[in-house]
């Protein structure tokens, strides 16, 4: 396994940048991943630099993660890390906060969140969603 992307995804997310250009043509931004050093801002932490630098070393041998996953989570920037989620919500929290399906714009798509923590309703969401569509599609038609 290799964990070079978690690095860019990483460092995007901190930096609010992605690591290289993409406005390049193909060939070059090719390239820049291939030979540039990702510059890592010097107001990150120590221990933050050090993660980035290692997730984006060239070198897959040597890079973060080469010895294993575990070798990332024990990394001394992630030790703080909470070892479980903090925020743990329910379905019902999730459907709230997710705006109601347009079964025209989104034709195609199912939802299913209420199978995403374990539970099993007697009639799925995805269940209810094709019905809703089937019944739109045939109200169209008439």
């Amino acid at each position: 396994m290799d964990y070079y992307n978690i690095g860019t995804v990483a460092c995007e997310l901190l930096t609010a940048e992605a690591p290289f250009s993409v406005l390049k043509d193909r060939k070059t931004l090719y390239n820049d991943i291939l030979t540039k050093t990702v510059e890592i801002p010097t107001t990150f932490s120590r221990n933050l630099q050090d993660f980035l630098k290692r997730l984006l070393d060239k070198n897959p041998k040597t890079r973060l993660g080469s010895r294993g996953i575990d070798e990332i989570a024990l990394h001394p920037w992630l030790t703080d890390a909470p070892q479980t989620p903090q925020l743990q919500p329910s379905h019902l929290l999730i459907q709230k906060l997710v705006k109601e399906i347009d079964l025209e714009a989104d034709k195609g798509i199912l939802i299913d969140s209420k199978n995403w923590f374990g539970q099993n309703p007697k009639k799925s969401t995805t269940t209810k969603v094709m019905v809703l569509h089937e019944q739109h599609q045939r109200n169209r038609r008439v």
